[in-house]
């Protein structure tokens, strides 16, 4: 499933969010299975990630998150779930909401450049008719 997480304009967030598809891996902290990066739907900003996963987090549940760029090495963050929702009932996809706890600045950074750079590439796609 590839459904794109809610987003809210009544939101008052400090960083831009931009939804983008990249490869992101995601663990609850003090698993000792790791999950392999795999493409998928993300609300992403240099504050925090919205995602639908494929099992349920709680409110408070510190994650390891490992996200790709394109072109960058791997940005590996930790992030508390903030935000949780069933997606359907009788479903195991859940919308997650999670604000980044322990992410440097060096990650924060290559996040920041990649949302400037595809939102400056999308409006150049846009108007380029």
């Amino acid at each position: 499933m590839n459904a794109t997480p809610p987003d809210s304009s009544e939101d008052k967030r400090e960083y831009f969010r931009l939804t983008v598809n990249l490869p992101m891996a995601y663990q609850l902290e003090g698993e000792t299975v790791s999950s392999t990066p795999t493409s998928m739907s993300l609300n992403l900003s240099g504050g925090g990630v919205g995602f639908v996963a494929q099992r349920k987090f709680n409110l408070d549940d510190l994650l390891l998150l490992k996200i790709l760029l394109p072109s960058q090495p791997p940005i590996f963050a930790r992030a508390k779930v903030v935000r949780t929702a069933q997606l359907e009932k009788n479903t195991t996809s859940h919308s997650i909401g999670a604000q980044f706890t322990d992410l440097d600045d060096k990650g924060k950074e290559q996040i920041l450049k990649y949302l400037i750079n595809t939102q400056l590439e999308r409006r150049r796609e846009r108007y380029a008719t």
